[in-house]
């Protein structure tokens, strides 16, 4: 819930700040508008539309937040959290059309804008998609950005154990108990990280350590195939 009091907040101070006085020195696009095209402009019904949609925005922001905190599972919660006010701003920026003239350069920002949310919709979906893991008589398959091919004679053991509370991302992918790509774990080893369950199988390789979900059936096969070691 940080990030969404941190927003709301925000978003309170952008409508205290706003007014039809502050107006020219603080809003975007009215302050850089020419005297004449000021004098044409509904100033009064635009600062009053605006405060009205951000104390929507804010107030709905907070009170859809505090239903998805509620549920054991948070990874929605944190979507939420990113996606709908970016989709509120963008909705705003449309609907403000109505008082400003159209031009290139609000074409350019709604443009901008629209394939910054794609992107981070787009992001946050490849993140969450479950890895799919295909097995054959030699290796494991991970599939996905993140995914790794381990050959089953350089997995030196395997044991199922609770996903660690203590995971540093490195480099990767981190919603929520969504977890892909490099991580440090509590006494600074690095690990491969593909898993979004609490119960894991921890693989020892060779050359690096992963940690993926644990799957009954996969864990049996990696035990039988492994290689006796001295």
């Amino acid at each position: 819930m940080g990030i969404i009091y941190f927003l709301t907040i925000l978003i309170g101070l952008v409508f205290l700040l706003v007014n039809e006085r502050t107006a020219k020195y603080v809003l975007s696009g009215y302050n850089t508008l020419s005297e004449i095209d000021r004098n044409n402009f509904d100033l009064k019904g635009y600062v009053q539309f605006f405060r009205v949609f951000l104390l929507c925005l804010a107030i709905s922001y907070l009170l859809i937040g505090f239903v998805l905190f509620k549920s054991v599972d948070k990874s929605p919660l944190i979507i939420y959290s990113v996606l709908y006010p970016l989709l509120g701003f963008y909705l705003l920026i449309v609907l403000s059309s109505k008082y400003y003239k159209s031009n290139k350069s609000t074409s350019m920002v709604l443009f901008i804008g629209g394939t910054t949310i794609i992107a981070v919709a787009f992001s946050i979906y490849i993140g969450i998609k479950p890895a799919n893991i295909d097995t054959n008589a030699e290796y494991l398959k991970i599939e996905g950005p993140y995914g790794e091919t381990l050959y089953y004679t350089d997995i030196v053991e395997v044991k199922k154990i609770p996903k660690p509370k203590f995971l540093k991302k490195v480099e990767g992918f981190q919603l929520g108990e969504n977890k892909k790509g490099l991580f440090e774990l509590k006494n600074n080893q690095l690990v491969r990280v593909i898993s979004k369950k609490d119960t894991c199988l921890f693989l020892i390789t060779e050359n690096e350590n992963y940690i993926i979900d644990y799957d009954k059936d996969l864990y049996a096969l990696i035990k039988s195939k492994l290689i006796p070691r001295q």
